[in-house]
């Protein structure tokens, strides 16, 4: 009761209530790791992306965020595969 009035006197729907925890929840991962917060980032948002989807809700922040993830952890991973081959 208590948390829906919350959310309902803040103005933002659930969706984004959750991914905004997602979100500082996961920085709290980056500042050790950063592709270890982005990988908190996919893992989170595709969960939620599968539940909000099953019960009906707006995903559309989901998989803007599971995609973008996903394309920072690719690039991240390219960096670090270039500055591998470099040293060797």
């Amino acid at each position: 009761m208590i948390l829906d009035d919350l959310i309902s006197n803040m103005g933002i729907g659930l969706e984004t209530y959750v991914l905004l925890i997602i979100v500082l929840g996961s920085i709290i991962f980056m500042a050790k790791d950063f592709r270890l917060g982005l990988i908190m980032i996919f893992l989170l948002s595709s969960v939620f992306l599968i539940i909000f989807n099953e019960l009906d809700r707006d995903i559309t922040l989901y998989i803007y965020s599971t995609l973008l993830s996903f394309a920072l952890m690719t690039i991240s991973l390219m960096i670090s595969n270039k500055r591998s081959q470099e040293v060797m």
